[in-house]
């Protein structure tokens, strides 16, 4: 009797699954960050690439992120996956500037979709960096340094992906398509906006409280409580305010803009 095949399905056709709809991206995306194997997550994601006219899922749901049971072993794999989010992120940062200097109609709907996908990837790396501050009460420096850059990476991808949509994209198809179908179409993006901003904010909220319970330990010095460091960081105070009003300004300009 022939043994069943247990050979993992390929890389090339696992990034086919994931540009068929924004629902089989996530949850095959889910799927790649629960198993071990860091050298075909690194493959996975540097080949990530969602086309232009991803459809909408006729069946399925999006997998709960905040139910994942990911792999992440420590700062260093941490640092080599870094690499290929980067890239997954400027690429479909790419999309969005193509949507602007290509304004059509028949575009608002997988746009939106592929917002959507940026938003949960940059959820997924958040989580990614809890997982790793849970794992040991004392870092060292450039451990704490890596998680906060980490972070604002994340965040600062969702504020970016924000602007284009809500500012450059909305402009292009205000000027260039029928106004009317326009709003009509890019009525539930303030809505998401929101939503996926309230997910991350809530992670904000993790990351500082986990903070107050974690110490660095500096070369030759006592431990200290991990501090916020740059005024341009995300962790401090005054910098998340400003982060947060940016976001929701953006989402309440663009609801402005469709109920006109």
């Amino acid at each position: 009797m022939a043994k069943s095949s247990t050979k993992p399905p390929t890389i090339a056709s696992l990034v086919r699954l994931a540009g068929k709809s924004d629902v089989a991206f996530v949850n095959t995306v889910c799927g790649m960050l629960e198993e071990p194997d860091f050298d075909r997550l690194y493959e996975f994601l540097t080949r990530l690439n969602i086309p232009l006219a991803v459809e909408a899922a006729e069946e399925g749901e999006k997998r709960d992120l905040a139910t994942l049971k990911m792999h992440v072993p420590d700062f260093a794999t941490e640092i080599h996956l870094s690499a290929a989010f980067e890239k997954y992120f400027e690429r479909h940062l790419r999309k969005i500037k193509w949507f602007i200097s290509h304004p059509e109609e028949t575009s608002i709907a997988p746009g939106i979709r592929i917002f959507g996908c940026m938003a949960a990837m940059a959820e997924l790396r958040i989580r990614r960096v809890l997982i790793l501050l849970g794992k040991q009460e004392v870092l060292t420096p450039e451990e704490w340094g890596t998680a906060r850059e980490l972070l604002n990476r994340s965040y600062r991808h969702f504020r970016v992906a924000t602007s284009l949509a809500t500012e450059n994209w909305v402009e292009s198809l205000l000027e260039n398509c029928e106004q009317e179908n326009v709003r009509a179409s890019l009525a539930v993006l303030p809505d998401h906006i929101n939503a996926y901003a309230d997910r991350l904010s809530a992670l904000r909220d993790e990351v500082d409280a986990r903070r107050s319970d974690l110490a660095v330990q500096p070369e030759g010095y006592p431990l200290v409580r991990p501090p916020r460091y740059f005024g341009g960081d995300l962790l401090d105070q005054t910098s998340w305010k400003h982060y947060w009003g940016d976001v929701g300004t953006l989402a309440d300009n663009l609801r402005q803009h469709v109920s006109l």
